[in-house]
């Protein structure tokens, strides 16, 4: 099997169906990811139309692939175009045949001949190696993102070892204590559930952007096509201060349910102490729903603080990685960072 028998294109809108088929080979973990929807949703109905799934073709089925998604970065205040690079799967029979860095090398050379030439990625610790050693990305330290977790319930730190019924029973103690510890006084804060975004996101973009040195667009029509558009499912928390709205949390369950995602969450700066209390609520809120809440954020973000005095605990680091180029340069002086798990597109 020849290199030369490899045929190389962008996948077309018309062809998601075989690609929802290559998912379903190549990625067992979840029912949904690789559906024709999600990818339709995640690059045909993008805002930017740049951009694109790259694959590799032997005898006209899709052996491997890779995604560039287009998205918006204020780095330094200047709004640049930026993608980030992923969906890197093979089918078994192909691997080791050169295919990773042929897609990843020729994806990411297609965007920057479109100007973007940031371009960033959150790769597994299958594909990293890959990306450092054969396609020029460097590990970006500078960000400092962390997953961190916080127990909804005692199996989380038991992890199956004592029998269910003694874990229900200590459940029952721990959310006792935790509707104790976690019912603080709203005061004039309340959290209204939403199905949308409105006008006032825009004013909260606009006074955040201030705030960070790095952050994605966060503007409504961007929350809007992120996670009102996606065929997943979300729920919108809106944080509002004497009716002004302070803040927004986006949070979606794992398939299986043992997990609640916070996807997303902004908040003003002078607003942090209530941003504290509407995370304490969301916590009681979804006791016994889950078993853990999870979230990503850099130690360089001001809201990292509240969650640790939330009790989330720093579970592992996340590696964030960008082609080595001068668009890097920017990054060498950041002080505050956002970094959601939205902006990797995994949840």
């Amino acid at each position: 099997m020849d290199k030369e028998q490899f045929q190389y294109s962008k996948i077309e809108q018309s062809q998601l169906d075989s690609l929802a088929n290559f998912f379903n080979q190549v990625y067992k973990q979840s029912l949904n990811y690789g559906s024709k929807v999600l990818f339709n949703w995640k690059i045909f109905e993008n805002l930017n139309p740049k951009g694109f799934i790259h694959a590799a073709h032997f005898q006209d089925e899709i052996v491997s692939t890779t995604s560039i998604t287009p998205k918006k970065l204020h780095l330094n205040q200047d709004p640049i175009s930026v993608a980030e690079i992923g969906d890197t799967y093979t089918l078994d029979r192909f691997q080791r045949k050169g295919l990773f860095a042929n897609l990843v090398n020729s994806s990411r050379s297609m965007a920057q001949e479109q100007g973007i030439n940031f371009v960033y990625g959150t790769p597994n610790n299958n594909s990293l190696p890959g990306y450092l050693k054969k396609c020029d990305f460097v590990v970006v330290d500078s960000l400092a993102v962390k997953s961190m977790s916080f127990p909804l319930s005692t199996n989380v730190v038991f992890k199956n070892k004592i029998p269910l019924v003694l874990v229900k029973v200590l459940d029952s103690l721990f959310h006792k204590i935790l509707k104790i510890a976690f019912s603080v006084p709203l005061r004039n804060l309340t959290i209204e559930i939403a199905t949308k975004f409105d006008e006032r996101h825009d004013q909260l973009w606009l006074d955040l952007m201030k705030s960070y040195d790095f952050i994605f667009v966060k503007d409504r029509s961007h929350l809007d096509w992120r996670f009102v558009k996606n065929p997943y499912k979300y729920t919108i928390y809106n944080l509002n201060l004497n009716n002004r709205l302070i803040g927004t949390i986006v949070t979606r369950p794992s398939e299986n349910n043992d997990t609640l995602f916070i996807a997303e969450y902004l908040c003003h700066k002078d607003s942090i102490q209530y941003f504290r209390s509407a995370i304490k609520k969301i916590v009681l809120l979804n006791l016994g729903k889950h078993q853990r809440i999870n979230v990503w954020t850099s130690i360089h973000d001001f809201v990292f603080q509240s969650y640790k005095d939330c009790f989330f605990q720093i579970r592992n680091p996340v590696t964030v990685i960008a082609h080595k180029n001068d668009s890097l340069k920017g990054l060498e002086n950041i002080k505050q960072v956002h970094f959601s798990i939205s902006d990797s597109d995994n949840i």
